[in-house]
């Protein structure tokens, strides 16, 4: 049985996050899929939206996706007292699936900041990983997998994929993916600005952007 992970703060999702998990789902073929979104971030502000707006908004953005029959929004995180510190996450998956391969997807971005991430290397070989790449960063990836090679943290196995050592038997896997150009910081500001998200979030997940109007009237409210 293969699990997917993919966590973040969703603040809000966007047509990215469903396209990485399509796009990745196309290769590995999962059985299921989680989606955990975090209540305490150890790395970024506090959310502007609040925890069940961004369980809400998930639903809807998956609710036409090719995935949504495999795909459960995980409230692990939120009810959770702790930091959303990944390795806990995965020791929780792991726990309730003692004999499925658990993969863990990260974007590019993230990963180059994972000697950071708490219990390191520990977190990087307590499961598989699934890094989301993108053409025109090959240099900046090269010296971070050279960084963790030189340091015994992982070892080339074959094109774009390592292993983590002390016979952990996982893997890093490196997916050159096209996806959209969006971010979460871009949608707030077009919201924040007045104008549309168009082609940016699942249309029902716009609809209820627009009707909600949760990251307009949050600056609205600093404002006043």
């Amino acid at each position: 049985m293969k699990i997917a992970i993919l966590g973040g703060g969703f603040d809000p999702v966007h047509w990215g996050h469903v396209q990485l998990l399509e796009k990745t789902d196309a290769v590995f073929q999962f059985d299921k899929i989680f989606v955990v979104p975090s209540k305490r971030p150890p790395h970024k502000p506090p959310f502007l939206a609040s925890d069940s707006k961004r369980v809400e908004m998930l639903e809807l953005a998956f609710e036409t996706s090719s995935l949504k029959a495999k795909t459960e929004i995980s409230k692990f995180e939120l009810d959770s007292d702790q930091i959303s510190y990944s390795i806990f996450t995965i020791s929780h998956f792991s726990k309730l699936y003692p004999d499925a391969e658990i993969f863990f997807i990260i974007g590019i971005d993230a990963f180059y900041s994972i000697p950071e991430w708490h219990q390191f290397p520990k977190v990087l070989q307590s499961c598989n990983f699934i890094v989301a790449s993108r053409k025109g960063i090959e240099g900046k990836r090269e010296a971070i997998v050279e960084e963790l090679v030189s340091e015994g943290v992982v070892s080339p196995l074959e094109e774009n994929t390592y292993s983590t050592t002390k016979s952990s038997g996982k893997k890093v896997y490196f997916l050159n993916l096209a996806l959209p150009e969006v971010s979460s910081t871009q949608i707030r500001l077009c919201l924040q600005m007045g104008a549309e998200p168009l082609y940016l979030v699942p249309p029902k997940l716009e609809q209820y952007l627009k009707q909600n109007k949760i990251y307009t009237i949050l600056t609205e409210e600093k404002k006043s």
